[in-house]
């Protein structure tokens, strides 16, 4: 919760993901644990590091939707698309979507 509350605290971060910074209360409802059965919350890991959040949800049985932001840190060095990529092959490969929506 403490990683998670900074970096939705920290206005260049949540520029990215399209919002404004959030209180600490309002990450633990929204990002942490589960809050619907169809979202799934993940941190994206790179060098053993914690580097950015993703989620992706279900809209339907074969399809739904991702959202992914890094940390600024993070950013320019490709792994926006490697995390993305390998969510894409999680949900078509595992829960068998065939369509995804990536949330720009």
């Amino acid at each position: 919760l403490d990683l998670l509350a900074g970096w939705f605290a920290d206005p260049g971060f949540v520029e990215h993901w399209g919002g404004m910074p959030l209180a600490r209360e309002t990450v633990a409802a929204k990002y942490v644990g589960r809050r619907r059965p169809q979202v799934e919350s993940l941190l994206v890991v790179a060098d053993d590091e914690p580097v950015g959040y993703a989620q992706y949800w279900c809209a339907g049985p074969a399809d739904g939707g991702l959202d992914l932001v890094l940390v600024a840190g993070a950013r320019g060095r490709g792994l926006g698309p490697d995390a993305a990529r390998a969510l894409v092959r999680h949900v078509c490969g595992t829960l068998g979507w065939e369509r995804v929506t990536v949330d720009p």
